[in-house]
């Protein structure tokens, strides 16, 4: 990645996020942090941290000087946004941020995309990473517009842009991972998911454009896991089914959320009918 003699120097984006946080706690042991995000963390750090919006972004000397990897979690991470502040958070930022990493000589980034980007295709499908996009709403056509701003960025060659498609990021027992949840097999585990960047970053450099699908080893999976396992040496731990079964807790609050939803439900067309 860089000089062997110094500790690699990494920037994360959206770093005042769930994921963001998760990231500064795992890796601040064995790289070099520095955060970038438009909100202030609500938590407290000495590490180097940089106040912008990468939408707005036109100089971005101050967070890529000498910085050896970029991990790109910024962006909206949901479809309640309009197209337009979708396109501008998740796409024109990667591309502000592309540009300038390249002008600073930062010639390795990771670009969280989703598992959205491929909602199209029916349920059974082995949907591998070199099967064209297919979003079914804003949000995943927002991320497969991202993804193909980092294709001419890696393609262009001398720098390695690096697209994770990722699962539905969970603490490994969240209230959510209960047996009748229906998109068990698109979960990635908070501890999978820091097992995927940590095989991403010390993985030997190369150059050029990759996507790679990142889910838990759950026993059935939406998306095809095969390259990152045998490209990034990703080693998935967790099988959200497993966890499912003997996710006591979770199961009693979503049974409770259930509960009280059928009540809300009851009630209402029992005002409706009087």
């Amino acid at each position: 990645m860089a000089d062997a003699a110094r500790t690699p120097s990494v920037l994360i984006t959206g770093a005042a996020g769930r994921l963001g946080r998760l990231l500064v706690r795992r890796l601040k042991a064995s790289f070099s942090l520095s955060l970038l995000d438009r909100r202030a963390p609500a938590f407290r750090t000495d590490l180097p941290r940089h106040q912008i919006d990468l939408a707005e972004a036109q100089d971005l000397t101050a967070c890529l000087r000498e910085v050896d990897a970029v991990i790109h979690l910024a962006g909206i991470p949901t479809g309640r946004a309009s197209w337009e502040e979708l396109i501008k958070s998740n796409a024109v930022a990667t591309q502000n941020l592309l540009r300038e990493a390249r002008r600073h000589g930062c010639r390795r980034v990771f670009l969280a995309s989703s598992v959205q980007v491929m909602d199209g295709y029916p349920p059974g499908t082995d949907i591998t990473p070199d099967l064209p996009a297919w979003p079914v709403n804003h949000y995943g056509a927002s991320k497969a517009c991202a993804e193909a701003v980092a294709a001419r960025f890696g393609h262009r060659g001398g720098m390695s842009v690096v697209c994770l498609r990722l699962g539905w990021v969970l603490p490994n027992f969240d209230w959510r991972i209960t047996p009748w949840s229906p998109y068990l097999d698109r979960v990635l585990t908070e501890a999978d998911f820091v097992r995927a960047i940590l095989a991403a970053l010390r993985r030997e450099p190369t150059s050029g454009f990759e996507i790679h699908h990142v889910l838990s080893d759950n026993r059935r999976k939406r998306l095809n896991i095969d390259s990152a396992r045998s490209v990034l040496g990703y080693s998935p731990r967790d099988d959200s089914f497993a966890i499912a079964r003997t996710n006591v807790p979770g199961m009693a609050v979503s049974g409770a959320i259930r509960l009280r939803r059928s009540l809300q439900g009851l009630r209402s067309a029992s005002r409706a009918a009087g």
